[in-house]
């Protein structure tokens, strides 16, 4: 009995590159979700849930807030709602949120959570919110007054 040496056909050889493309998208796919978010200064950071999923596993139920950005930095919020660390938050309230930039840029903000998946807790994690600055942007706190009252007045006339 002769052995003959393994080869694919031009179809199993498709395949099995298509296989293996896929395979590696998807073990790259943790990483890209976790891209840490980037927002103008002046402007609103609006969450996606998935940007708070830190595995391979797609079932997050929720997150649960440990650490929230420093108040000169901004504000995280849901609605008008101020997050705190002890929050615990839906996948559908994570849709829901907002990041509020307090600075004028050049600065990162951070947010950490525990991710809850189903019924058990992830590690801490880390998501880094880099605040860009805006060129010749001035926040409404560094105007000077005679600006802020001038723009008061002329509002008042309308």
């Amino acid at each position: 009995m002769t052995h003959r040496p393994f080869s694919l056909s031009r179809r199993g050889r498709r395949f099995l590159a298509l296989a293996l493309a896929a395979c590696m998208l998807c073990a790259a796919l943790p990483q890209a979700l976790a891209a840490n978010p980037e927002v103008d200064a002046g402007m609103v950071y609006c969450f996606q849930s998935v940007e708070f999923q830190t595995g391979a596993s797609d079932d997050l139920t929720g997150i649960c807030v440990t650490g929230v950005p420093q108040s000169g930095l901004g504000t995280v919020q849901l609605g008008s709602r101020v997050i705190l660390p002890g929050d615990i938050l839906t996948t559908g309230q994570l849709d829901a949120m907002t990041f509020h930039p307090a600075s004028a840029g050049g600065q990162e903000a951070q947010l950490t959570y525990l991710p809850i998946y189903g019924n058990r807790v992830e590690k801490e994690a880390v998501m880094t919110i880099s605040i860009r600055s805006k060129e010749n942007y001035t926040t409404f706190d560094e105007l000077p007054e005679i600006y802020v009252d001038a723009m008061l007045s002329v509002e008042d006339h309308r």
